[in-house]
């Protein structure tokens, strides 16, 4: 489907706070990382994704384009939701390992990263034990 052809819409009721961001490569969940992470944490964890997001533009072939940043938008998503999704992590990081290593690098680079490690471990000990096991992450 074309740009022109995709539809977003989003409903939100009831008493809320706090950021909302509605379309494609705009996960948002910085409530729950703000309350896990320092400031300087946070800023630290947005600069790592933006650095992966402008290598993708700068490296990745046009046809691979358009999914690499997908992918690069559901690893941001995985990492920092409430309950984080190791799964998603593991499925992107092999995603770009098969399909542009070099971009594959850094994104093993951001999952191995120290703020990352303390994400994980802010979601409880049993999920941080599975992102150590299968991360290999000491």
């Amino acid at each position: 489907m074309g740009e022109e052809g995709k539809r977003i819409e989003a409903t939100i009721t009831g008493n809320v706070s706090g950021q909302v961001a509605i379309g494609d490569q705009n996960v948002q969940s910085q409530t729950i990382v703000e309350a896990r992470l320092s400031k300087e944490e946070v800023e630290e964890l947005a600069g790592l994704f933006a650095a992966l997001r402008e290598q993708v533009a700068a490296e990745a072939p046009p046809e691979a384009k358009e999914e690499a940043l997908q992918q690069v938008a559901e690893l941001e998503g995985a990492v920092t939701a409430e309950q984080p999704d190791l799964s998603v992590m593991d499925r992107v990081k092999g995603w770009f390992a098969d399909t542009l290593p070099k971009v594959g690098k850094a994104v093993a680079g951001i999952i191995e990263h120290p703020v990352v490690a303390k994400l994980m471990g802010a979601a409880g000990d049993a999920l941080a034990a599975e992102f150590r096991r299968r991360f290999g992450i000491a």
